[in-house]
């Protein structure tokens, strides 16, 4: 039945996570008032005329969204970078292994920008995809729920398992849970259905390895709205743009 299909989902996706090759989903994340400040400030910013766009990446449609302003003091930023917040210890307790040590702890990435996206158009979806890896190190695709009163069902496939036919996996996405995904071949494939009916809004960041490198084709990818900054490249070049293939940061 659905419940228990839904209670295998969640624990293959717990117990799959901890090769550091997998994918997490963990509900009641954030405190009452954790959650009610970072709503506060979302409501604001999608509230102001041009901060909400359309997407430009390849691979969702009929999403929309914006990047937030880098700010250490706001709510958002205050949860979701500090070192010593849920979400923070989480990603490392998942993916930073057992070593204490800087080059094996993960934090917020600097380049990657903290977005806002929207589903509420009907359609609105994103198809199957492996996020593009960013660093030398691969980074952690974060997806945070606000608010999902849609039919949207986040689905990915499960390559640990041998059997291609049990792979499949899915889930709504309940507010104050979150996703983290490994991203490059070594990640999971996932997508999220089109939507009928309702609302979903998320964040979406990154986390990455201390002392990690922005690659050099990383620029193409890290910004998905055009209200917003694309990120800043550690290792500079003011050099031409290049014209992204496909842009899978979903």
């Amino acid at each position: 039945n659905m419940s228990s299909r839904l209670a295998f989902i969640l624990l293959a996706a717990t117990t799959n996570s901890n090769n550091n090759n997998g994918i997490v989903y963990k509900q009641s994340i954030l405190t009452a008032a954790e959650l009610s400040s970072i709503q506060e400030q979302v409501r604001s910013f999608c509230s102001q005329p041009g901060h909400i766009v359309q997407e430009r990446s390849s691979i969702a449609t009929q999403r929309v969204g914006g990047t937030l302003p880098r700010d250490n003091n706001s709510a958002v930023y205050q949860v979701f970078s500090d070192v010593n917040g849920s979400v923070c210890k989480l990603v490392n307790r998942m993916f930073g292994g057992t070593s204490s040590s800087s080059n094996n702890v993960y934090h917020l990435a600097e380049e990657v920008p903290l977005e806002v996206r929207i589903y509420d158009k009907v359609g609105a979806g994103m198809a199957w995809h492996v996020d593009d890896v960013l660093y030398d190190e691969p980074q952690i695709e974060v997806v945070f729920t606000l608010e999902n009163s849609s039919n949207c069902r986040t689905m990915w496939k499960d390559v640990t398992i041998a059997d291609a036919a049990q792979q499949l996996m899915e889930v709504e996405t309940l507010p104050n849970s979150i996703l983290l995904i490994k991203a490059g071949e070594g990640g999971f494939p996932h997508c999220v259905s089109s939507l009928k009916v309702g609302k979903r809004v998320i964040l979406k960041c990154a986390f990455v390895k201390e002392g990690s490198k922005v690659l050099d084709n990383a620029a193409e990818v890290l910004g998905q709205f055009q209200n917003g900054s694309r990120g800043k490249n550690s290792r500079g070049g003011g050099g031409k743009k290049k014209k992204s293939k496909r842009n899978k940061r979903g």
